[in-house]
């Protein structure tokens, strides 16, 4: 029946709902796995060039378009043979390096690549040492000139002596080019990843907190709504003395049912108004023919049934609280036809009225009235198993059954 069916339903609309919530966080946390795996490349790729030494030869020049310049020219030259023999010349050479890239270069040193033998006698601003032929050239790192900022230059030099003059023109620039963050493009793209990732958060937390403050409106409402109706359903128990907090009892029955059929969070609370409204149509009825003690006539149990017609037309334009004119008309109607005002069957009647009527008769079986005390819990269960198909939906007294069982709902001894 539609009873099952919305207990399908149910269960399939928590899924979505807990599906529906752990989707709203999927884009937060991919772009939380974007942000630090950009992040985790971006420190690796900056460790990896740090530690990366680059090699650059160049020509003997500063003003050709290379990342690094250098050039070094004889200031003065004399002969000495009495140094290194007949051909043996001395030269003053001096030279500058011209950091032309935009990232500082550290620890660097320059191979001056030589076309023959030579003696270095004297060096200033660094130390020489030799590779075969070629001189090496490491700054002083006592006066920082081991580290050369972006655009800027420093000069070395050295006196030599060699066979014949010898002019240098080739060199190389061993070292490593520190990059700064800024110098990398994937940081300007995490940037923007981050500052997005910020406005998610940001706007997600405005929502949130909208979210929260209509939440808490909305309850204050809801409690506005359930003291009012608590309080017109006090003033139709009152007509009764037997039946005092019968409409809060009822609608606390019906929200048990209501949960355990899995239905939504708002038919939920719509069950509690209905359980608190169904029997308003009693306000119409004598209190003579109400709370008399004796046996009812023909005509009083017409004026007692009613009751039920009644409370749809107090409650029929009351379209706030979909289905509560369909609970206070067709609550006293049976399964099996043979109930009133219209004598509906089965499904014919709306699902939420078939809560309220095992709810209602289990509360009136639960309670002393004017012509009886209350039943006990035996006879109770007894009666929603024998009436099962005939007076109430047969699901719906099957769980209240098990409510009972499990201690749930409790009966009054």
């Amino acid at each position: 029946g539609d009873v099952y069916k919305r207990q399908c339903l149910g269960t399939v609309d928590l899924m979505r709902e807990k599906k529906a919530k752990l989707l709203k966080w999927i884009p937060f946390f991919t772009m939380l796995a974007i942000l630090l795996a950009g992040y985790t490349i971006l420190i690796f790729q900056i460790s990896k060039d740090k530690n990366r030494e680059v090699c650059i030869e160049v020509d003997n020049a500063v003003d050709r378009d290379e990342t690094v310049g250098v050039e070094m020219h004889i200031v003065k030259s004399w002969d000495d043979k009495r140094k290194y023999g007949w051909d043996s010349s001395g030269a003053q050479y001096d030279g500058t390096i011209v950091n032309k890239s935009n990232y500082t270069l550290r620890d660097w040193r320059i191979v001056l690549l030589m076309p023959g033998k030579s003696h270095i006698d004297s060096s200033w601003n660094g130390t020489y040492t030799y590779e075969g032929n070629d001189i090496v050239y490491i700054p002083d790192d006592s006066i920082g000139m081991n580290v050369l900022p972006a655009h800027e230059s420093n000069t070395f030099g050295m006196v030599m002596y060699s066979h014949g003059l010898m002019n240098i023109y080739r060199f190389q620039v061993i070292g490593y080019l520190d990059k700064q963050l800024t110098d990398y493009p994937l940081f300007y793209v995490m940037l923007c990843m981050t500052a997005v990732f910020l406005a998610m958060i940001i706007g997600n937390m405005v929502v949130v907190l909208r979210m929260r403050k209509l939440e808490q409106r909305r309850i204050m409402d809801e409690k506005i709504i359930i003291d009012t109706l608590q309080m017109l359903a006090k003033l139709i128990d009152a007509k009764d003395s037997y039946t005092n907090g019968h409409s809060d009892r009822v609608a606390e029955y019906a929200v048990l049912l209501a949960k355990e059929m899995h239905m939504k969070s708002d038919d939920i609370r719509f069950m509690r108004y209905m359980g608190l409204m169904h029997d308003c149509g009693k306000m119409g009825i004598p209190d003579s023919v109400l709370n008399k003690p004796d046996k009812l006539t023909p005509e009083e149990m017409d004026i007692i049934r009613s009751h039920t017609v009644l409370g749809g037309k107090i409650v029929e334009n009351f379209t706030a609280m979909p289905g509560v004119r369909e609970c206070a008309l067709y609550h006293h109607e049976r399964y099996d036809g043979k109930g009133y005002p219209e004598g509906l069957k089965g499904e014919e009647i709306p699902l939420l009225a078939r809560i309220i009527c095992v709810a209602d008769s289990f509360d009136a079986m639960n309670s002393d009235r004017c012509y009886r005390k209350r039943l006990k819990k035996a006879v109770i269960l007894e009666e929603l198993k024998k009436n099962a198909g005939t007076q109430f939906d047969p699901q719906i007294a099957k769980l209240m059954v098990k409510l009972i069982e499990e201690g749930k709902v409790r009966c009054d001894e």
